[in-house]
């Protein structure tokens, strides 16, 4: 299934609670497994969770945390990871984050800059020579980092088996690219993932683990899970039917799965997801140099009308007066819906993640979003 992207989501600020004695049933359930804790402390916390409540409909499976000034405000599971083993949903409990796998690709991007192993003005033909004298390969690596390369969005479905090289001759050698405006491109960031092997002599996964969520302790964050139970990993549910873990279906692909690596396809639990957003946006950012190409604004690009800029995998949304309002990515395979959000000035960071459709997670999320921008408040 493709992954449906939804750059610019989540812009709606208002929602409505439910009728008193509805909410009270609904919170009635937060006595029972289905709605698990952790943390709730203060105001913004109980107005995020009773909205959220209110809006989550009975199949909603999902967890959410938020941090204000490095301070845990709220973290929560709601619903079942595994509805047939009634297992609940919990901030450890490890999901697919979708699209928001591509912060990820950029960063490794950045590591090897940092090196001196990568120019980020080089062309993608200096690194994949086969698309050597090729449109694709005069293309530089900073235009595939913000969607500005005129690369495809997708190269097939996300799990036809695809190995690197069908991905470079069949659909990258005989691209008409035409860079220059946004065009979100999933086949761009796999080409980046291509690059950071053949630059690294090692797999995507490899380079993560070793040098980007190793470090950062980010254990329950991977492509590939030789371990993935019922306990720990998060089933998707589509019209109420179980589509299992993505990891497995990965794992089905024996390492052809070059339509989904780099651009998708990471899983991660909701603690390593806040622990990621730290070492992006943190007062003592883990990933310096992410962290710098990120606030730099000679690496974004334009994505969506006037206020809405691209970079190193995360969207940019300014405000009329040109300052930032808040970095953001959504991540979807029209199953599991995710979230990050980071808001600068209000020193705001969240993360949702949801496994009972993309439609159905949206609501609660709508609602969650709506809650803190009017609690919190944030300012628009």
């Amino acid at each position: 299934m493709r992954r449906r992207n939804s750059p610019g989501i989540l812009a709606i600020a208002t929602f409505s609670l439910a009728a008193v004695g509805a909410l009270a049933h609904l919170e009635a359930r937060a006595q029972s497994p289905i709605v698990t804790m952790d943390v709730n402390d203060g105001k913004l916390a109980d107005a995020v969770h009773r909205a959220l409540l209110a809006a989550a409909s009975p199949d909603f499976g999902g967890a959410i945390v938020i941090e204000q000034g490095g301070k845990l405000i709220l973290k929560a599971g709601y619903g079942y990871a595994n509805r047939e083993k009634h297992i609940p949903f919990r901030a450890d409990t490890i999901a697919q984050i979708g699209s928001i796998s591509k912060s990820f690709t950029a960063a490794a991007i950045a590591d090897l800059e940092r090196e001196g192993k990568l120019d980020p003005q080089s062309a993608v033909a200096k690194y994949l020579p086969e698309l050597k004298g090729k449109s694709a390969g005069a293309i530089t690596i900073q235009q595939l980092l913000t969607h500005t390369g005129g690369y495809p969005e997708y190269c097939g479905d996300d799990f036809d088996k695809s190995s690197s090289a069908k991905m470079l001759h069949d659909c990258l050698a005989p691209l008409d690219a035409k860079p220059g405006k946004h065009a979100y491109s999933n086949a761009g960031y796999s080409s980046l993932a291509l690059i950071v092997e053949r630059i690294s002599a090692m797999s995507l996964e490899a380079y993560l683990k070793e040098r980007i969520t190793g470090p950062l302790g980010m254990r329950d964050t991977a492509y590939l899970f030789a371990d993935a139970t019922a306990k720990t990993h998060a089933s998707g549910y589509l019209n109420g039917v179980n589509q299992g873990v993505i990891s497995d279906r990965i794992a089905a692909l024996h390492g052809d799965y070059w339509n989904l690596k780099g651009n998708g396809g990471i899983q991660a639990s909701s603690n390593d997801m806040m622990a990621w957003g730290k070492a992006l946006f943190g007062a003592d950012p883990a990933l310096p140099v992410m962290a710098n190409k990120l606030s730099d604004r000679k690496t974004w690009a334009l994505a969506d009308g006037a206020n809405t800029y691209y970079s190193y995998g995360l969207f940019i949304v300014l405000r009329s007066d040109g300052s930032v309002q808040r970095f953001s990515h959504s991540g979807s395979d029209g199953v599991f819906f995710s979230l990050f959000r980071w808001y600068p000035d209000e020193r705001i960071q969240i993360y949702f993640v949801g496994n009972s459709g993309e439609d159905d997670v949206r609501k609660a999320l709508l609602a969650a979003i709506g809650a803190v921008k009017k609690e919190a408040p944030i300012r628009e």
